[in-house]
């Protein structure tokens, strides 16, 4: 395997470029970087009426509650139109779905019990 390096200081963010000799060995390579790279990945959430992008290392966990679903960060609560299942799906392997309504950021989690969440940055929650 080759691995070529360019640096441009006029790149907004990260881009890698794949080339395989067949779709199994692209698809595993690609796969392998994303979950390898979560901190450049950002998920497109709203919160009153705006549109942002979140970086998934910020994200603490997902809930799903009344019929939709939120992500939680150290201070803020966003809404995604995306069901549960759905970003089990897609997440990286540091996401882990722990019931059917919660999907836990593993990198962001000190500690669980059944009352009880500590995050490794925020305290308690």
């Amino acid at each position: 395997m080759k691995i070529r390096l360019e640096v441009d200081d006029q790149a907004n963010e990260p881009e890698i470029t794949i080339r395989a000799n067949s779709p199994q060995v692209a698809n595993a390579l690609a796969t392998a970087f994303q979950n390898a790279t979560p901190q450049y990945q950002q998920i497109a959430l709203r919160q009153r009426g705006q549109n942002y992008q979140i970086a998934l290392q910020d994200i603490l966990f997902f809930e799903a509650a009344d019929h939709q679903v939120m992500a939680h960060t150290a201070d803020q609560v966003f809404n995604t139109r995306q069901r549960l299942y759905e970003l089990a799906d897609e997440l990286p392997a540091d996401f882990q779905r722990v019931s059917k309504s919660a999907i836990l950021n593993r990198q962001q989690i000190f500690s669980l019990t059944r009352d009880c969440l500590k995050t490794k940055n925020s305290g308690i929650i």
